[in-house]
Order: C-alpha cells, then sequence, then structure tokens
C-alpha cells in the first residue's frame, strides 16, 4: 500500500499541481495568519505568537539564487517578499552573527509554539464546556429534528450535547 500511494504522490508531483495549489495555500496561509491575530487579540491563550517574518539564510550563491526563485514566485501570488544581503539581514536582526551572503525575506510569515497553541486552545474549549473524549468507540447518536443531541457510546452512556466533532486518528 505504501508503495501504491508513494507512486501516486509521485505521479501527482508535478508543476501544474504546484501552480494549481499555490494560490490555495497563499489563501490559508494569510487566512489562518489572521484567524491567529484574532484570538491572539481575544483571547489569554500565550502561543508564543511573533510577527516578525521569516528568513531564509543563504550561504552560498547558489542557495540564494534558488530562494530568489521562491521569492519571485511569492510575489507574483501577492505575497510581499525580497532578497536581502548580509548587511540588510544584520540591521533586522543586529544581535544575531551569521556566516550567510545573504537571505530572502517573508515578512509576513509568522511564527508560533504548535504545543502552547493546541494545549491553549484545549483548556478555553474546555473551560466553555467542551468534552472530549480519548479513544471512544460510538455506537450511536441520538436525534431531535435532524439534529444530533446525545452521543452514545459502547459503554452504553449516552454524552448529551449540542455539537459533535468526530476526530478518527492513528497514535
Amino acid at each position: 500500500e505504501l508503495l501504491n500511494w508513494g507512486w501516486k504522490f509521485k505521479q501527482a508531483s508535478t508543476q501544474k499541481h504546484v501552480d494549481r495549489a499555490a494560490p490555495v495555500l497563499r489563501d490559508l496561509l494569510m487566512g489562518t495568519r489572521e484567524l491567529l491575530i484574532d484570538l491572539e487579540e481575544k483571547e489569554s491563550i500565550d502561543f508564543g505568537y511573533r510577527r516578525k517574518g521569516l528568513f531564509m539564510l543563504c550561504n552560498t550563491q547558489k542557495g540564494l539564487d534558488e530562494e530568489a526563485e521562491v521569492v519571485e514566485k511569492a510575489n507574483s501570488l501577492g505575497m510581499p517578499a525580497r532578497i536581502l544581503d548580509k548587511k540588510e539581514v544584520q540591521e533586522i536582526e543586529p544581535n544575531l552573527e551569521m556566516e550567510i551572503i545573504g537571505a530572502a525575506y517573508f515578512p509576513k510569515d509568522s511564527h508560533l509554539y504548535p504545543k502552547a497553541l493546541l494545549d491553549g486552545m484545549k483548556s478555553l474549549l474546555i473551560q466553555r464546556g467542551v468534552e472530549f473524549m480519548y479513544q471512544t468507540e460510538v455506537s450511536g447518536f441520538q436525534k431531535s429534528a435532524e439534529r444530533i443531541i446525545g452521543v452514545q457510546t459502547f459503554d452504553g452512556k449516552v454524552h448529551k450535547c449540542s455539537d459533535v466533532v468526530i476526530c478518527a486518528g492513528f497514535h
């Protein structure tokens, strides 16, 4: 199955697919950024969100040339990006010593701590009455007027609810 998946993945890895996916990924990135800014402003979750941009540091001309192509593509998609020389990078990050010749800089990019975000979101949701049930087998649902109002588990318990999210995953 893995080989079959790998073959299909290779077949789908074309420039045409990349070009088609790029605007969707851009919109996903920018939409997520706006949601994170909103979350940071409205909730008391500290997930280390920093909107300082992203550097792709390069210590060879070949690497800088490759990043220049990425910068060009980003700009064509409406994502601001530019190539900086070593001096320009040091002006933005004066406390770092770097053995580089330059960098690609993506000023709209940001950083966060995923675990802190997820832990904070979980705590917030629990405070708002969300119940998390792990490794729980669902045997059925209780409905009223085409709405789910309860989840029945194989242990016979019924968990009353107004909304349900079921996540099936693998550990």
